[in-house]
């Protein structure tokens, strides 16, 4: 398993409908899946609006695992 600290560091933010933007990828979380979605940010500048899977949130809330 992998780990994401930074989103890590963030996932109150990603849980209250925040993106997070870092190292050229918008993040952000289904507050109902518990997943993390990215996209980088020059698709968005474009106004791409899909994102890929990226990893998840575990649920008591304290590690983000990404998806391989």
């Amino acid at each position: 398993m992998k780990y994401c600290k930074f989103l890590e560091r963030h996932i109150g933010d990603l849980m209250h409908g925040c993106k997070i933007e870092y190292r050229g990828w918008v993040y952000w979380a289904n507050t109902v899946t518990l997943k993390i979605y990215r996209l980088s940010e020059d698709a968005r500048i474009s106004g791409s609006i899909l994102g890929d899977e990226y990893a998840y949130i575990t649920e008591d809330f304290k590690k983000v695992i990404k998806t391989q």
